[in-house]
């Protein structure tokens, strides 16, 4: 069995990681890895990349610019609720 070459367009892999899992784990990365036609390598270092935008998918929803103006409507009708009440409260 000859060892894979470590490099992609140019950029030589020179830090290791390793990374403990058991058996079935194992089996199940190489598994999907070799669907891919990747290397196991590859294969992780794509799904850490896939996860990164997945968060960033997920923090531009939650402060995207339709959260933002329902967060003004919502202070907005707080404000209006609030200023009957004082209404009330003063008759």
């Amino acid at each position: 069995m000859t060892r894979r070459k470590q490099t992609k367009t140019g950029a030589r892999r020179t830090r290791i990681i390793s990374l403990r899992v058991n058996e079935d784990e194992v089996r199940e990365l190489a598994g999907l890895a070799e669907q891919r036609g990747v290397t196991l390598s590859r294969f992780l270092i794509e799904a850490a990349k896939q996860a990164g935008d997945i968060d960033k998918a997920r923090q531009d929803a939650e402060q995207g610019p339709v959260v933002r103006e329902l967060q003004r409507i919502r202070t907005e009708i707080w404000r209006l609720v609030r200023s009957r009440k004082r209404a009330w409260w003063r008759r």
